[in-house]
């Protein structure tokens, strides 16, 4: 996406910002967020706080301005 943002001659986080729907309840089940129902066997299986972790992680790498449902709606420790 980065990418073709600046192939498109612009600039992300200046010009473009992301923003992204997580849907976590289609794969939080039992206190684990599982990305293997998406990734296949190599998919990570993260807990909140790892769930948190890698969000934060996104958005320190992206220039992201909005996530919605990054964590699961039952899910009360994250």
């Amino acid at each position: 996406i980065i990418k073709a943002i600046e192939t498109a001659g612009y600039k992300p986080g200046e010009d473009v910002f992301l923003g992204f729907d997580c849907a976590s309840s289609e794969f939080y089940e039992n206190g684990v967020y599982d990305y293997t129902k998406f990734e296949g066997e190599g998919g990570a299986k993260r807990t909140a706080a790892e769930q948190i972790d890698y969000i934060e992680e996104l958005v320190n790498k992206y220039p992201i301005i909005t996530i919605e449902d990054a964590m699961d709606e039952n899910d009360w420790d994250g």
